[in-house]
Order: structure tokens, then C-alpha cells, then sequence
């Protein structure tokens, strides 16, 4: 599954995946980026264009995150959610 990062947005910005999944986030945009977990459990870093970070969900649950310069945790600004 493909997250894009584009327009200062995650786009999606909800996804319900099935468990043992890999989303690739990818940024197509000038802008700097990271996928930073609220709880700390994932972090892609700086993400420059055309730059993607993947992470494989094992586990069952809720997993919020956002981007470190465009939003915040708790769904503030650029933000998302994987379900899992």
C-alpha cells in the first residue's frame, strides 16, 4: 500500500490494511517530510522528493502518526492513520 506526501498532506490520510501489510509512504514534493509515529514505534527521518521509507504492520491496531515539520501528534495538521 502507497501512502503519497503531497500537498502537505498524507494521502491517504486513513488507511485499514490487513495484518502483515507494507505501506510505503512516498514524497512528491519540495517539501521535507517524515511518517513519525505518535508513540515513537516508526520514523522515516527527513524524507526529500521522490524519497519513500517503508514499514511492514504485524500487529493488529490503531497506529496514528504525523509529519514532524507540517503537523503533530494526536491528528494535528499533517497527520494520518494506519489500521491495521
Amino acid at each position: 500500500m502507497t501512502v503519497r506526501e503531497d500537498h502537505f498532506l498524507f494521502l491517504p490520510s486513513a488507511l485499514t490494511i490487513p495484518s502483515g501489510t507494507t505501506v510505503t509512504w512516498i514524497n512528491d514534493e519540495r517539501a521535507k517530510h517524515t511518517a513519525t509515529a505518535d508513540d515513537g514505534a516508526f520514523d522515516s527521518g527527513n524524507q526529500d522528493l521522490g524519497q519513500s521509507y517503508s514499514v511492514t504492520f504485524n500487529e493488529s491496531g490503531v497506529f496514528p502518526y504525523y509529519c514532524r515539520y507540517h503537523g503533530d501528534s494526536g491528528g494535528v495538521g499533517m497527520a494520518g492513520t494506519i489500521v491495521v
